[in-house]
């Protein structure tokens, strides 16, 4: 019986330390990958001669990075929004839609278009010029053509506005309020509509809908502007909730979460692929936040 209890117990000593080490091998390997990556992007930073790298994203898509855009290295390092990237493509499948507020240069658009398939639709929003170029030249390169991008900012008005657009690489925080980060900071005059104007193109989605926001402190106005999709077409929403990024904006984040609230949604963090509810707050740092109707049907 002792030999047996011995036994038992040193195979669960050694199961222990297999999976102890193996967890410290993959974070061994990721964190030089890591660091290799960084080399490189700063390898490609020095070479003159090139303005941007074509990367591979997964076995289906590859995306131009550009040395002035910020996003580019944290996408090359994949260091970028990793756990809203699995959400994504976790929770999309074929026929479904994809609605893409803050497109950038295209990386969200581009995950979800193999997986929505032919029969599904992306529906971008990207106001920029330089930035919805770039975004295009990414939707060309791929040969896509299940994505509907729109050069326009969505918000509760529509007619035209004076945007704020980076000059020194920090296009990812392009906003109508002065952003809070870089320092050059050009005007540029955009369209704008609400995102009810497009009812029509989402309604053969109805409750098959996942919508990304991240308009760097607007998206209160943004949400203002979809309320008839929200109360009848029932989107998930990924909403990024950042009080930094509200300073000069005429709403906060905790405004942000009653408007939704008030359209029949519970609002949750994303904590290692769990969600978890989450209560409004006065302050939000940083996060994405999912929100979803009761009956929503999400992993």
């Amino acid at each position: 019986m002792r030999n047996w209890i011995k036994k038992k117990l040193r195979n669960q000593i050694e199961a222990f330390l297999r999976t102890e080490l193996q967890a410290m091998k993959n974070e061994l390997l990721a964190e030089l990958k890591k660091e290799y990556r960084e080399l490189r992007w700063q390898e490609f930073l020095q070479d003159k001669s090139i303005e941007k790298i074509i990367h591979p994203v997964n076995d289906k898509i590859s995306i131009n990075l550009y040395k002035d855009n910020y996003l580019s290295p944290l996408i090359f390092s994949n260091q970028f929004e990793e756990d809203i990237i699995s959400f994504i493509t976790s929770n999309l499948q074929a026929g479904d839609c994809f609605v893409d507020i803050g497109a950038n240069i295209g990386l969200f658009s581009l995950l979800a278009s193999p997986v929505v398939s032919f029969d599904g639709l992306v529906l971008s929003f990207e106001p920029t010029g330089n930035t919805f170029n770039r975004f295009d030249e990414n939707i060309k390169h791929n040969a896509i053509n299940n994505i509907r991008a729109h050069q326009i900012a969505l918000s509760d008005y529509e007619g035209a506005a004076s945007f704020n657009v980076s000059t020194d690489g920090h296009d990812a925080f392009n906003s109508f309020s002065l952003p809070q980060y870089g320092s050059n900071y050009n005007q540029e005059t955009v369209d704008v509509k609400l995102l009810d104007s497009f009812f029509d193109k989402l309604e053969p989605y109805k409750n098959r809908i996942l919508m990304k926001v991240d308009v760097e402190g607007w998206e209160y106005n943004v949400i203002k502007g979809a309320g008839k999709i929200l109360q009848e077409l029932s989107p998930i929403m990924i909403i990024e909730f950042n009080d930094e990024n509200t300073q000069n904006s005429p709403f906060k984040c905790t405004d942000v979460y009653s408007l939704i609230q008030s359209y029949g949604y519970e609002l949750f963090s994303l904590i290692n692929g769990t969600l978890i509810k989450k209560e409004n707050e006065e302050y939000f740092g940083y996060q994405n936040l999912i929100a979803k109707k009761a009956a929503s049907n999400i992993k």
